[in-house]
């Protein structure tokens, strides 16, 4: 029995949902919700058995779990086209991953030589903003503004991006918050 979506995932549908459509669909969700309740208050020996069910969690969550599966997908696709030369080419010319995303697929990379190319693109990139980020702040507070160039000019927000993930994504995944 599902308890609804985790919090994240319920603002989420909250903040594309209508009022009405909500006052249509949650009150089932509300009805399981106070036949759980009025069971856990009949008998202390299940309490911990039950309420594991009752608050939503992303343990809990169908949008956390189907995420989950499908960004496993993708990581053992992606780590299968690293694989071949071309994959490797392919991924040289890209931005990478985040490091959230690099701590994902790094279990799944049985070669170390795999290993070791994605460690040090990931350390390539981040130098790389890290220079791009210096002169751009440089140029910004000399008279030459003129200069400043299209990756020095967004290198910190492709380094945040890279070091956090994007701002829409980020999620605390694995944790659920006790209050």
């Amino acid at each position: 029995m599902e308890g609804g979506f985790c919090p994240l995932h319920t603002w989420q549908l909250l903040s594309v949902s209508s009022s009405q459509g909500l006052s249509i669909g949650y009150p089932r969700l509300l009805d399981r919700l106070c036949e759980r309740l009025n069971r856990l208050s009949k008998g202390p020996d299940k309490v911990a058995e039950l309420w594991q069910h009752v608050a939503p969690r992303s343990g809990n969550c169908r949008v956390c779990r189907i995420l989950h599966e499908t960004e496993d997908v993708c990581i053992r696709t992606l780590v299968e086209h690293l694989a071949s030369a071309e994959g490797k080419a392919a991924y040289a010319r890209s931005q990478g991953l985040c490091l959230q995303h690099l701590r994902a697929v790094l279990p799944h990379v049985q070669a170390r030589e795999l290993a070791v190319f994605l460690l040090r693109e990931a350390a390539r990139h981040f130098e790389e903003w890290s220079e791009e980020m210096q002169n751009y702040a440089m140029k910004r507070d000399a008279i030459r503004r003129h200069l400043v160039n299209r990756d020095e000019n967004d290198a910190y927000l492709r380094a945040i991006v890279h070091l956090v993930g994007e701002r829409g994504v980020c999620t605390p995944w694995d944790t659920d918050v006790e209050i």
